[in-house]
């Protein structure tokens, strides 16, 4: 059996911090640059992304209580409770559901969270006094 190849590094004084940290991690400093550099291989497509929104996304996906879902699939969503004999009921479950979210930090009540969705008039504007248009054409109140 041919000896594997062996590389020799010098490590700037942030780079070794990491490796010390990271060294106790693994069995031996080989394994651990073998497996952190299959790790980069793998994963270097996310190099140039926010780190805090990949960890959102990971952390809220992972959990499989969120989905992604296309804007447009919404804005028929929204168009359709809108015109919905029972809109309010739905408002009505949606408050019912429990979010991992305290209600303090995403506004307190349905009104300034949620909004009411409205359809835009060619104008851009609705009927309702306090909504402002958005690029879909759909349009949210702003409560009191």
């Amino acid at each position: 059996m041919k000896n594997p190849p062996r590389i020799s590094i010098a490590l700037d004084e942030e780079t070794n911090r990491i490796f010390t940290e990271l060294r106790g991690s693994f069995t031996s400093v080989s394994e651990m640059f073998r497996e952190l550099l299959r790790f980069y291989s793998r994963f270097r497509f996310l190099e140039n992304q926010d780190p805090f929104r990949i960890k959102t996304y990971v952390e809220m996906l992972s959990e499989g209580e969120h989905v992604i879902l296309d804007i447009d699939h919404w804005v028929a969503f929204l168009r359709f409770m809108n015109t919905h004999p029972e809109k309010e009921r739905f408002w009505e479950v949606h408050e019912r559901i429990p979010s991992r979210t305290p209600r303090s930090s995403r506004g307190g009540t349905r009104s300034s969270y949620c909004g009411d969705w409205r359809p835009a008039t060619s104008s851009g504007s609705t009927s309702r006094a306090g909504s402002t248009p958005s690029s879909s054409g759909m349009t949210r109140s702003r409560s009191s």
